[in-house]
């Protein structure tokens, strides 16, 4: 490899470096936010839980299909989805954090966990769309359930650009251990 081959080499990795520093600082956000946010639902689930009335003299709270107990569901499945972004952004962290300080993005523990995040961004939406559709089965609106499905159509192929990435990933772990084990 030349001089000017190993200086252009340099600049990539140290340009990775400061990218995964930045992603890195981003997922320890995303995880705090996404704890903050789940918390927040519980307890607005169990508020409307162990005190129904409490809403029940506020001017915004008029439409008649609208219970106390519907409520509660909808932020304990917003809870839940919440918590679903935990690992998401954890692992996002994990493998930036590693990738600061690792010679090669290529290894092994990298394509699993841009896997798991596939997969997590599927059930993700998943959930989602099924929560949208039993609310608007509640709410015997038709218009809920479309808004649903064309809301985490994104994520949905998020994910399966993501699994390919994995996939990417894993055939680039392969060639880096060819390519270790030949020299």
């Amino acid at each position: 490899m030349s001089g000017d081959e190993k200086a252009v080499e340099g600049r990539t990795i140290r340009r990775i470096q400061r990218i995964c520093k930045v992603i890195s600082a981003t997922s320890v956000v995303a995880m705090i936010l996404a704890v903050a946010l789940a918390a927040i639902m519980v307890v607005m689930a169990v508020v409307l839980t162990v005190s129904p009335d409490l809403f029940s003299k506020a001017d915004w709270w008029e439409d008649p299909g609208l219970s106390p107990s519907l409520l509660a569901s909808a932020c304990a499945f917003g809870a839940i989805s919440c918590s679903m972004l935990f690992p998401i952004a954890y692992l996002i962290h994990r493998i930036s954090s590693d990738m600061k300080t690792s010679h090669t993005p290529f290894r092994p523990e990298y394509a699993r966990d841009i896997r798991y995040i596939s997969i997590l961004l599927a059930a993700y939406a998943a959930l989602s769309i099924a929560t949208n559709i039993a609310f608007s089965l509640v709410w015997s609106a038709d218009e809920i359930a479309v808004l649903g499905l064309g809301e985490h159509l994104p994520i949905l192929v998020s994910a399966a650009i993501v699994y390919f990435m994995s996939l990417v990933f894993a055939h680039g772990t392969e060639l880096q251990r060819t390519s270790d084990e030949l020299l």
